[in-house]
């Protein structure tokens, strides 16, 4: 079976590997949130460009990137905890 494996998918993975090693029990967790940090990020980059290129403001707060990494953070939570398995990434990724 040839399966796809994205680069989130391998950002996920190395982060689940390296907090495996220091936490117990968190880390899938943890690696959830470091993979959603490192997407809004991304996410927020572009649109503080966008908004000191256009002048559209987006970020009148610094709060108000919370109303991008809190969305980002459950579609996160939702893909690798319903949809994609660890296992299935490593298997993947280490073939």
């Amino acid at each position: 079976m040839n399966k796809k494996v994205y680069f989130i998918d391998i950002v996920y993975y190395t982060g689940y590997k390296f907090y495996s090693r220091y936490e117990k029990d968190l880390n899938e967790f943890s690696a959830q949130v470091l993979t959603s940090v490192c997407l809004s990020s991304n996410i927020i980059v572009i649109l503080i460009s966008i908004q000191e290129i256009y002048k559209i403001p987006f970020f009148e707060s610094k709060w108000n990137a919370l109303l991008v990494l809190i969305p980002i953070l459950l579609i996160t939570i939702i893909r690798y905890n319903k949809f994609i398995n660890v296992i299935q990434i490593g298997d993947v990724f280490t073939s």
